[in-house]
């Protein structure tokens, strides 16, 4: 599942989700509209706190992930 299929899932507002998860909404759009890929360490993040939802793979090319 991608992170915008997760937000449209759990019926939650970008805003809603970046406050609940502690990360800039500029930051969340930015990944949403793939202007910029996580750290391999956010890429974690979101997947720790979207409980396995948006796992690893849903990013092209996590950043430090090669």
């Amino acid at each position: 599942m991608t992170l915008r299929e997760y937000i449209v899932a759990h019926g939650l507002r970008q805003r809603e989700l970046a406050r609940r998860w502690k990360m800039p909404e500029s930051t969340l759009s930015d990944y949403l509209n793939g202007r910029r890929q996580p750290s391999l360490a956010t890429a974690r993040r979101i997947k720790r706190q979207s409980k396995g939802a948006v796992p690893l793979e849903a990013w092209d090319d996590v950043d430090g992930a090669a």
